[in-house]
């Protein structure tokens, strides 16, 4: 049986293919997030749908290729140096011929090895296939970045209206590139006029030394001088790339191909000790980060005010339902609501979670409705959401505030908006991918926390610095988001003009909603629900508020709430992505209806009949199309039918508990996907995405037509 396998070549390859490989595990894994960050999610298909839509000579387009080929050198660089110090040394120090290992090389029978030597056999064949291996592999591998950037972009933009050119001059560059690198020693060799090296070079079990392998593979130059300013050069590109976001033009796809190049050399590092101390140095780190660390770096406690004093706004509070009872008699008093029929509607806005889609999606539903019936603005009670739908609706209000105070907002026209189309498209992706990558994976191997190093923080400044561009910043550098969760209620003359923003999120440590409100949360109407405020007696800026609400995993951490007691802070629990509870926010809506029904009861509302209607902003699919079976991954099939059921149980209990009540009115506006449509669950959007979106938030789409008929039996 060893004989075949031994004189069946490709079996040989395929064993020689799996002993190499496993030398350079990091290596390996690095390339795989590669492929998923481009080609796989649909935020890195997304990313190439942006691409695509770019000039060739645009910056980001030349500093993308730029990258890839960088990336694919530091590939060829590490595999090729890891692979000729790695491994069979360890076993066979050095080979000796049978003479040499004998006790008396002289003796004619009877022959005794040495103590420290046995007779081993070498499999010729095999050794001499993992030296070849060993010298193609690296040029394979260094292949790799320009193959995931071809299948990744041909993917989502295939091969029409002209965009072939780009996907063909990056293969071309990338065969150029693969060539030279198969050629270089011959090249230099015949630069210098010097002796061609030969294979022996690449013989696993003789080179330990990384500076013998150094040299002896005519890369002196390129490890003194051109792999550190590589290493430095794409944290540093990173760094600046992320500092000049959030814009439009969308640089995420940058700071993943720098933290790729980054951690690729950082991976020759690793096995580099790994090999000179022959221990495995990675597993050592990590479980030092697991078991020492991680229980006393977390660096992600919630932004908090750095004027404490302003803590006094949480008790400042009003009751939920004395709140309402203020706000009607105020909006009652000034004639500030409308009616209709002799029915006075009031409004609540449910928007539904989902990254910068739902951002989007939310605040280009509300302009489309506030532009036909600005009168809907006075009318509205309170509004909330979970994670994306809470961003987008905090931009939406917290703008109209800011424009407020320069005089009326003028709610029905289409330049007004504008400005909020550019916030809450925005690139939000590249400043926490950055920090994701670089500082906060830094800190996990750090023993104490640092709170610059929370990528939240960089989520937070990214909102922060795209608010700013069209809104009021004072002389502190700060907007209306940096201060105060409770500024436009509490600080304001007239607090009862606006609505209500109620930020959802969950509390991990009970599996609780909880809820930053500008009023107290009472159990009696918001069951179980836990008031952030009022728990911890700190106060958070408006950023904080919605961040917490969207703090979906991986690309967020948990928010670590502290308490404050007896004037010392405490840990109390963390927070988490709001849509973890309750996805599309209808279930505080309802609690906020509950609420305002029992006020109602009991006040005197001047022979005025007041309706509340829900407005439900969520996102969907067209049912009219099914989905695509699953390929290789059907065995994960009861996994996703389970998180599927999850949310198709979510929706149906919103749907009962409307029937269930007849004088609960909820109108719902879902985005509709249909089939090749791609909207990603992420924070970017590319222009193609948001035109998407732009197209279905119309008057005139059918899709539209229907809730926004629904709601104009209440307006005007």
């Amino acid at each position: 049986m060893k004989n075949i396998f031994r004189k069946f070549r490709p079996l040989l390859w395929i064993r020689g293919s799996f002993f190499i490989l496993g030398k350079i595990p990091f290596l390996l894994i690095l390339i795989l997030v590669g492929a998923f960050a481009f080609g796989v999610n649909d935020q890195g298909m997304d990313l190439m749908i942006a691409f695509g839509k770019l000039d060739l000579f645009h910056p980001y387009v030349l500093s993308f290729i730029g990258l890839l080929i960088v990336w694919s050198g530091v590939i060829w660089y590490v595999s090729r140096i890891a692979l000729t110090t790695s491994t069979l040394g360890r076993i066979v120090q050095k080979r000796a011929g049978l003479r040499d290992s004998l006790q008396n090389p002289d003796c004619s029978k009877d022959c005794m090895l040495k103590e420290d030597h046995i007779v081993v056999t070498v499999d010729s064949k095999y050794e001499r296939t993992t030296e070849l291996l060993a010298k193609v592999m690296p040029r394979v591998l260094a292949a790799t970045p320009y193959l995931i950037f071809a299948w990744a972009y041909w993917g989502v933009n295939g091969f029409t209206d002209g965009r072939v050119i780009k996907i063909l001059i990056v293969l071309l560059i990338g065969a150029v590139h693969i060539i030279y690198l198969c050629y270089r020693t011959d090249i230099i060799a015949k630069s210098k006029r010097i002796a061609t090296p030969g294979d022996a070079r690449f013989a696993l079990p003789e080179k330990t030394d990384v500076r013998i392998v150094v040299r002896a593979q005519h890369l002196t130059n390129t490890t003194r001088f051109l792999i550190p300013a590589v290493f430095i050069g794409a944290f540093l590109y990173a760094w600046l790339t992320a500092k000049s976001v959030p814009s439009l033009d969308g640089k995420p796809g940058l700071v993943i191909l720098c933290g790729l190049i980054f951690y690729t050399v950082v991976s020759l590092f690793i096995m580099y000790i790994s090999n000179w101390l022959k221990f495995p140095f990675f597993t050592f780190l990590l479980v030092l980060a697991l078991i020492f660390f991680l229980p006393h770096n977390n660096n992600h406690a919630l932004a908090k005010l750095k004027d404490s004093s302003l803590d006094s706004q949480i008790d400042q509070r009003l009751p939920d339902s004395l709140y309402f009872k203020e706000w009607l008699n105020y909006k009652l008093n000034n004639h500030l609501l409308f009616e209709k029929d002799s029915v006075i509607p009031v409004f609540l806005v449910a928007a539904e979670g989902g990254g910068i889609r739902a951002c989007y999606w939310t605040s280009q539903v509300l302009k489309k409705i506030h532009l036909a019936h600005p009168e809907i603005y006075n009318n509205t009670f309170a509004v909330t959401g979970a994670s994306g739908g809470t961003v987008g609706l905090s931009f939406f209000y917290n703008y109209i505030f800011e424009k407020s105070k320069q005089g009326a907002p003028a709610l029905n026209s289409p330049d007004f908006y504008a400005p909020l189309d550019t916030i809450t498209a925005s690139d939000f992706l590249t400043g926490v991918t950055y920090g994701f990558l670089f500082p906060d994976l830094m800190q996990r191997l750090l023993p104490w926390p640092i709170r610059s190093f929370d990528r939240a923080a960089f989520l937070n400044k990214s909102f922060s610095l795209a608010f700013a561009r069209y809104t009021y910043v004072n002389e502190e550098r700060s907007t209306l988001l940096d201060q105060s969760i409770l500024t436009p209620w509490l600080k304001d003359g007239q607090p009862y003009r606006r609505p209500v923003i109620l930020f959802n999120s969950l509390y991990v440590e009970e599996g609780q909603k909880a809820i930053f409100a500008p009023y107290k949360i009472s159990k009696d109407y918001y069951e179980d629900a836990l008031d952030v405020l009022d728990a911890t007696k700190m106060l958070v800026p408006m950023k904080e508020g919605m961040v917490s609400s969207a703090r979906f995993p991986a690309i967020t951490p948990p928010g670590l709430m502290m308490q404050r007691v007896n004037g010392k802070e405490e840990k109390f629990g963390h927070l988490v992505d709001g849509g973890y509870f309750e996805n599309t926010a209808v279930q505080t809506a309802q609690q906020t209806v509950m609420m305002m029904k029992s006020m109602l009861r009991r006040m005197d509302t001047r022979s005025k009949k007041i309706v509340p209607v829900i407005i439900s902003l969520s996102y969907g699919s067209d049912t009219s199309i099914h989905k695509t079976p699953m390929g290789a991954g059907y065995e994960a099939a009861p996994l996703q039918g389970g998180i599927n059921t999850l949310f198709r149980w979510i929706n149906g209990a919103r749907a009962m508990s409307v029937k269930l009540d007849p004088d609960l009115n909820s109108i719902n506006f879902k985005l509709t996907r249909f089939e090749g449509d791609r909207i990603p669950l992420g924070w970017y959007l590319s222009e193609p995405a948001r035109k998407l979106i732009e197209k279905y938030a119309d008057t005139g789409h059918y899709k539209f037509k229907k809730p926004y008929g629904q709601l104009s039996r209440y307006l005007k």
